[in-house]
């Protein structure tokens, strides 16, 4: 059916003529040594190889950032060398003197380029429900970099199509934002990528614990994330200098005002994102590389679109999960949805060590309000799975720890597949989805499956763990049962028959 669909968006095109510009020459750079007849990788291809494009890269040009400072600075430091683009996709742009200085990079960056008549594209993208949250917030931080720009700079701001009617006029700020957002987690440097799960505000720069991976010198996965952006930003409000916004004048759907229950809406945006995917894979499938030791699988999820690759690659990666195979799993917000739960107990036959925040180390621990009680929610969502985990005497395959660290919040997610008593990974799953309801349904989503052969980008892979994993502390019975970790009553309902579709 996708094939048949009239794509009106020009990025694609814009791919072709570069493969057909450079031809296989431009991919036979990445061509290390093969990991055709690797078990391991060949196991992981067959999981995902179906569900989009696939691209090839050298593990020496991946790395992972281990510490939130250092991905400031690596912000930081790509911005001031790009060249032709730059693309930044995030829930929200915090308000900060690191923030600030963030933005003054970008403005740099963009008045240099148009000085030396080599104008610099900037795009960003934001959630519009998060983004619009307070008086001094996201598109406050920008307007001067948009009004100062010579029309190089695009602020998109996503607002999904389910917060609408009654719900947007009656729901106040920032209860909006369980509706659905755009949490997609992007920065695109020329030909480097940046996957994260971090948000560009300061406690992701300083003392909140998130994964960061960088791709460099991949033109064709670098074209293919921008132009997932930029189709994103296209059915998104655009933020003009005088705080207004307003949708493209070429796109005839609205997120909130059509009276259509927001069908016509969904409905194109949904062609479009897979026209684009289509549109890659039959690219990369009409020139595949035999030999590479690095593949990559962008996984997208886009619950309001019905668009589910990543919950379908994960799906099939904890039911094929072998005996001597094992997970290790992260999330933030640890409440997956009853598929992924049921599979693991009941159809998994590997190990699982299930890494998740302790109430201190949760983002909304100490809030003020309702917002408060959140972290007791998920320590009952967590309570829950521990006592299945040990009704169906399981305790020695599945194991559930907590992260422990003075001083910091815990924001990771992600997962490391061992492959059979293998003592490093193969893949790991990288970006922004926490495998809970909102990630699967509400919001927008992408994560990237990273699967090699290369040795190193494999020992790599087991020091990001090892340096996440080494907070992490087994939780048991005890611990549920101890002081503080009591969950009153009525956040154990709501949790339980309303709140747990929000999380």
């Amino acid at each position: 059916m996708a094939r048949r669909w009239c794509w009106t968006f020009n990025v694609v095109n814009r791919s072709k003529i570069i493969l057909h510009r450079h031809g296989l020459a431009f991919f036979n750079q990445f061509i290390v040594r093969s990991c055709h007849n690797n078990p391991a990788t060949t196991a992981i291809k067959d999981i995902f190889q179906d569900l989009g494009p696939q691209f090839y890269a050298q593990g020496s040009k991946i790395r992972f950032i281990h510490q939130p400072e250092d991905f400031y600075q690596e912000l930081l430091s790509k911005i001031k060398i790009s060249k032709r683009r730059i693309t930044l996709a995030s829930l929200y742009i915090g308000n900060g003197n690191l923030e600030q200085q963030l933005i003054n990079q970008l403005q740099q960056a963009s008045t240099s380029s148009i000085q030396q008549n080599r104008p610099l594209d900037v795009d960003i993208l934001l959630d519009y429900t998060r983004g619009s949250r307070g008086q001094h917030n996201s598109r406050q931080m920008l307007l001067p970099l948009i009004s100062e720009s010579c029309g190089n700079v695009n602020v998109a701001l996503y607002h999904t199509p389910h917060l609408r009617g009654a719900l947007k006029t009656l729901i106040p700020e920032r209860f909006n934002e369980t509706i659905g957002l755009s949490h997609l987690k992007v920065y695109l440097f020329d030909d480097d990528v940046i996957i994260s799960g971090a948000n560009l505000s300061d406690s992701y720069f300083v003392n909140r614990q998130d994964r960061y991976v960088v791709i460099e010198d991949n033109r064709e996965f670098a074209n293919f994330f921008q132009d997932v952006v930029k189709v994103v930003s296209k059915y998104s409000l655009q933020l003009q200098a005088d705080d207004t916004t307003k949708m493209l004048k070429n796109v005839t759907v609205h997120p909130y005002k059509n009276n259509d229950n927001s069908r016509d809406f969904i409905k194109t945006m949904r062609n479009d994102i897979l026209q684009l995917l289509n549109n890659y894979k039959n690219m990369m499938d009409e020139n595949p590389v035999s030999e590479s030791d690095t593949i990559i699988f962008p996984l997208i999820q886009m619950g309001p679109l019905e668009i589910r690759c990543d919950e379908k690659a994960t799906q099939r990666l904890f039911a094929s999960l072998q005996k001597e195979s094992k997970l290790l799993l992260a999330s933030g917000y640890f409440n997956l949805i009853e598929q992924y739960l049921t599979t693991i107990l009941t159809q998994s036959k590997g190990g699982y060590q299930i890494l998740t925040a302790s109430p201190e180390a949760n983002g909304f621990y100490g809030a003020s309000g309702i917002a408060g009680f959140i972290p007791d929610s998920y320590t009952y969502i967590a309570r829950q799975f521990y006592r299945r985990i040990i009704n169906d005497n399981l305790d020695q395959r599945i194991k559930l720890l907590e992260y422990e660290r003075q001083g910091w919040t815990f924001h990771v997610k992600g997962l490391w597949y061992y492959y059979q008593q293998q003592q490093l990974p193969s893949m790991t799953l990288i970006g922004s989805s926490n495998f809970g309801y909102r990630s699967t349904y509400r919001d927008l989503e992408a994560q990237i499956a990273i699967v090699t052969c290369d040795d190193h980008l494999r020992q790599l892979m087991k020091v990001e763990e090892d340096s996440i994993f080494f907070y992490g502390k087994n939780v048991n019975e005890n611990v549920f049962q101890s002081k503080g970790r009591k969950v009153a009553f009525w956040v154990q309902m709501v949790t339980k028959y309303i709140l747990w579709k929000f999380l």
